[in-house]
C-alpha cells in the first residue's frame, strides 16, 4: 500500500474534502489505497468529535490531510484540534473557479464541492499550504501587531493603545455632537 503525499510535509494515510455547510457537511474522502468515500456530518461538536474519533482509529493516528474552503472561523476552531488532522484552506474563489472550469452549467452542489476540494488537494498539493495554528499565533505575537482594517496594522505598545484611544473617544465626541444638532 502506497502512501498519499501532499507537498513535503508528512505522508498522509488519507485525503479529505469538507464543504463546511450550516447544517451539514458534505465531505469526500480518498485513501492511501485508493478507495474513494463520501459523507455528511452534522453541524454539532459532538458529530464532529465522534467523526474525528473514527478517522483516528481507522487510521492508526496517521496524519490526514484535510481540504477545507476557510482559513479561519469556526470550521478551524473545530477541527485544529485534532492532532491527526492536518488542514489545508482553500480560498473559495478557487473551488468555485474550479467547478465552473469542470461543470459548464455552473450547477452547484455541496456535495460535488466536497469532491472538488478533494480534487484539488490531491491534484495541486503544492498550491495550498498547511494551517498551522502554532505559526499564526508565533506570528501574530512575535510582531506584537493587531490587524484592524483590512491593511491596518496596529502596535499593541501601551503608547500607542492611548492614541488609539484617544482617536476614539474624539469619534465619539464629534459623532455625538453631530447627532446633538440634527
Amino acid at each position: 500500500m502506497t502512501d498519499l503525499h501532499t507537498g513535503t510535509g508528512p505522508e498522509f494515510a488519507a485525503h479529505i474534502g469538507i464543504h463546511w455547510a450550516d447544517q451539514k457537511h458534505f465531505w469526500a474522502m480518498r485513501t492511501a489505497d485508493g478507495k474513494t468515500q463520501r459523507g455528511e456530518l452534522k453541524n454539532a461538536p459532538e458529530a464532529i468529535q465522534v467523526w474525528a474519533a473514527e478517522l483516528a482509529q481507522r487510521f492508526g493516528g496517521r496524519p490526514i490531510a484535510v481540504g477545507l474552503e476557510q482559513a479561519r472561523g469556526a470550521v478551524i476552531a473545530k477541527l485544529c484540534k485534532y492532532a491527526h488532522l492536518v488542514l489545508f484552506p482553500i480560498h473559495p474563489n478557487t473551488v468555485s473557479n474550479y467547478r465552473k472550469a469542470f461543470s459548464p452549467s455552473g450547477a452547484k452542489s455541496d456535495p460535488g464541492d466536497g469532491r472538488a476540494i478533494l480534487e484539488l488537494l490531491l491534484t495541486h498539493p503544492d498550491k495550498f499550504p498547511e494551517f498551522s495554528v502554532a505559526k499564526r499565533t508565533m506570528s501574530a505575537s512575535s510582531s506584537g501587531a493587531m490587524r484592524g482594517r483590512p491593511g491596518e496594522v496596529r502596535n499593541l505598545e501601551p503608547s500607542n493603545l492611548r492614541a488609539i484611544s484617544r482617536r476614539y473617544q474624539a469619534k465619539m465626541v464629534s459623532g455625538l455632537a453631530t447627532q446633538a444638532t440634527c
